[in-house]
């Protein structure tokens, strides 16, 4: 449903509502705390698709009212919650591109990095935080921003560029970071990684290459199979059956030649399992929950500022 279609709906809505009142002999009243607080019940009772359309009808009647940008903020959180990061996004971004730079602007920079980054659109968040970094005035918040933006680099299992995250922290965060035992651990990194030239050239002995790679049932496999098909062929050209000694031949080279691709391919493998698990020890042991609030499968959020 189009922006437009929503606004006719809910137009229709009040229209219909009004005339309903005003056909039973009463005035048509809305107190604005009331609306309000109804709206926001509706959010709190996970009813977003309500809560939407009240926080929609307070902001119609009450376009001056202090809570507008609030009410704007609620519905753009109640798109999230509901999983429509197509109708969040822009409620976000429409928070952040007008208005005072205030709590709910600083949340709705944090929410579109969740967003991208909940789309593996890792770039994109940590260029979000880094423009929160940017125009924030408060240190606590551009201190955020780095800590944010050096775990997305290291969803993306970009180390490098998370260290120069992390390091652009204030002094006076790192000790609430982590950022010492963070560096220490970085700079340590996931291990030695295997080197997919190496694994190749091993590969000449197949099954030498996956043995490297720590990958025994693949290394036997292909020793066996590369074994049999060499030895197939030379029993057949050997009793003079050149055709069938010719396929199982080509047979034997393709094979052959596979075990060397797969054994490259299994050292860069080796090398993403071993990042991974690195990273998922660090976000165990050192990563600072900044939330205590809602959830929405791996993420949760609620943070507060001191501005």
């Amino acid at each position: 449903m189009t922006h437009a279609a929503e606004k006719i709906i809910l137009a229709l809505a009040i229209i219909f509502f009004a005339a309903s009142v005003c056909h039973s002999g009463n005035s048509l009243q809305i107190d604005a705390d009331q609306q309000f607080q109804f709206a926001e019940s509706s959010f709190n009772n996970s009813d977003y698709s309500q809560a939407i359309d009240e926080f929609k009808r307070f902001i119609y009647f009450f376009p001056q009212d202090r809570r507008v940008k609030e009410a704007e903020y609620t519905i753009a959180l109640s798109w999230f919650f509901d999983k429509r990061m197509d109708k969040a996004m822009p409620a976000f971004e429409k928070i952040m591109d007008h208005g005072a730079f205030d709590e709910l602007t600083v949340k709705s920079y944090i929410h579109k990095s969740m967003i991208h980054e909940r789309r593996r659109e890792y770039g994109n968040a940590a260029v979000t935080l880094s423009n929160l970094a940017v125009i924030a005035e408060s240190p606590e918040v551009r201190d955020e921003a780095y800590y944010r933006m050096g775990w997305v680099w290291l969803e993306s299992m970009e180390l490098e560029k998370s260290k120069k995250s992390f390091a652009k922290i204030a002094r006076t965060d790192r000790k609430k970071y982590r950022i010492d035992s963070l560096s220490q651990s970085l700079e340590a990194g996931p291990g030695k990684k295997k080197s997919p030239l190496a694994a190749g050239l091993l590969s000449i002995i197949p099954g030498m290459g996956q043995l490297y790679c720590e990958r025994y049932h693949d290394a036997l496999v292909s020793f066996l199979l590369n074994a049999a098909l060499g030895w197939s062929a030379w029993e057949l050209f050997e009793n003079d059956n050149s055709a069938l000694g010719s396929l199982a031949a080509l047979l034997g080279i393709g094979f052959y030649s596979g075990n060397i691709s797969s054994a490259a391919a299994g050292a860069h493998k080796y090398n993403q399992r071993r990042a991974r698990h690195f990273i998922d020890r660090l976000k165990q042991n050192l990563k600072i929950n900044l939330s205590a609030g809602r959830q929405m499968d791996d993420f949760t959020f609620f943070v507060t500022y001191r501005f």
